[in-house]
């Protein structure tokens, strides 16, 4: 049985997007709902903070978290999910924590919430990552966790001190793995990059 999607449908939707070259884009996308890669029966795991503002947190593992007295106590705003295999956990968190998954998530979002079923309806066609591209993703992938820890920051809530991992830090590294992404996405795929970055850095000013 076939997952593929020809292309992405706005219905009722009227997409925020920068200008047509971003704006055409989600509606071109060819490949496979990212869904059809979740597993309930697996130990590849992604876990996303359920609420954003300027980036998706997505990691590892959860961000910290600390009561009054210094316990570590559990996060209670992450959620995860779990995907088929090793190599597409790989794939989604350079995703979810790019620039190039960011202005998707603030037009079918509510520009507050994640949730699993915004994250499960991008599209990719994994089966066309060719080799050199994949062993390209697999050490951003490296490098992307390695950072990760020092892109904590703390808000106190409720007497709590409650860990974010702040993945706008690890732009440089994203952007050269959305670049790959987008190579595979876009018959343009400099041109719609540079429409991103300008969607999202007027977003985030705005803000």
């Amino acid at each position: 049985m076939s997952h593929a999607s020809p292309h992405f449908t706005f219905n009722s939707l009227v997409p925020m997007f920068n200008d047509e070259a971003e704006a055409g884009f989600p509606e071109n996308l060819q490949g496979d709902l990212v869904k059809t890669k979740f597993s309930r029966y697996s130990n590849h795991e992604v876990y996303f903070k359920q609420n954003a503002y300027n980036w998706i947190s997505a990691s590892t593992e959860p961000a910290p978290c600390y009561d009054a007295k210094g316990r570590v106590i559990p996060q209670t705003q992450i959620s995860s999910t779990c995907t088929s295999d090793e190599q597409t956990k790989k794939l989604l968190l350079l995703l979810y924590n790019g620039k190039l998954f960011f202005p998707y998530w603030l037009v079918y979002g509510d520009e507050f919430h994640v949730t699993k079923d915004v994250l499960g309806s991008f599209v990719f066609p994994f089966s066309k990552l060719n080799g050199e591209d994949q062993r390209a993703l697999e050490n951003l992938y490296e490098e992307l966790v390695a950072e990760l820890p020092n892109t904590i920051q703390y808000k106190n809530n409720a007497g709590k001190k409650v860990g974010t991992f702040n993945t706008a830090k690890l732009w440089s590294i994203t952007d050269k793995s959305d670049r790959v992404f987008l190579r595979y996405l876009s018959d343009n795929p400099e041109r719609v990059f540079e429409s991103i970055e300008h969607h999202v850095a007027k977003t985030i000013l705005t803000n």
